[in-house]
């Protein structure tokens, strides 16, 4: 766009010029300032037009783009979904895909790339989630059923057997802190933190990845159900406020 600008630009400044080198010599035409205002238009239009159509082609490209980028993922979890990770191969993804290799690489740089890509949009996802811990339990657990749900076959593929453990390790240290200024605000003693923590989200890993595994066949209210209540009757065990109710 800023190369159509100053293009557009010097053709008005070379123009002019050329009138004015006329008018010096003395052959200065009576349409000179209509002449100059068609110039002007007629390159305006000409650049517009141009500045339009390559808007156009980059819509056009971004689709493309988001498109095979979107094939390419899908087609991995599928896979994923039938096989173990190390057994799935690039010219497996490409057939299913149905692109080339050289297309597959102009996105991603291998397979665990592409992996990493995938389980790091569902980690923002649920980065977004961590402020609930805090002020509701249940309003978390909630939120947390709804995007897995959401993002179903996603989340059955990554937290399938066929997926490293690498995953989940990237999912526990992510609500730590949060959490632990949970149990502050309980009143549980700090040494407990560590313990009550690791519980809470391997327990809660476990249920989901079973849950998963089941393609989800129990209501989604149950599991809600069940976590809270692991939640609740933790906290409440080791939390001295919980013992004075």
């Amino acid at each position: 766009m800023a190369f159509s600008i100053i293009r557009f630009l010097k053709y008005v400044a070379n123009y002019t010029r050329w009138r004015m080198h006329v008018v010096i010599m003395g052959k200065m035409s009576k349409n000179f300032v209509k002449s100059l205002i068609s110039c002007v238009f007629f390159i305006s239009g000409f650049w517009f037009r141009n500045y339009v159509l390559e808007i156009d082609m980059n819509k056009k490209d971004n689709r493309r783009k988001n498109y095979t980028r979107r094939v390419i993922r899908e087609s991995f979890l599928v896979l994923l979904i039938r096989k173990p990770l190390p057994k799935i191969t690039i010219k497996e993804i490409c057939e299913v895909a149905d692109i080339n290799r050289a297309t597959f690489y102009a996105y991603y740089d291998g397979i665990l790339a592409l992996k990493e890509s995938i389980e790091d949009e569902l980690i923002q996802d649920l980065v977004g989630l961590k402020s609930l811990i805090v002020n509701s339990d249940l309003e978390l657990t909630k939120k947390t059923m709804s995007l897995l749900l959401a993002k179903k076959e996603l989340c059955q593929a990554l937290l399938g057997p066929n997926n490293t453990d690498l995953f989940a390790e990237k999912i526990v240290p992510m609500f730590r802190e949060t959490a632990f200024e949970k149990y502050r605000k309980a009143g549980i003693d700090e040494q407990y933190y560590e313990m009550i923590y690791v519980f809470l989200t391997g327990g809660s890993l476990g249920i989901i990845k079973d849950w998963m595994q089941n393609d989800c066949k129990a209501p989604p209210e149950d599991i809600i159900r069940l976590l809270q209540t692991m939640y609740t009757n933790c906290i409440n065990g080791f939390s001295p406020k919980a013992e004075k109710r």
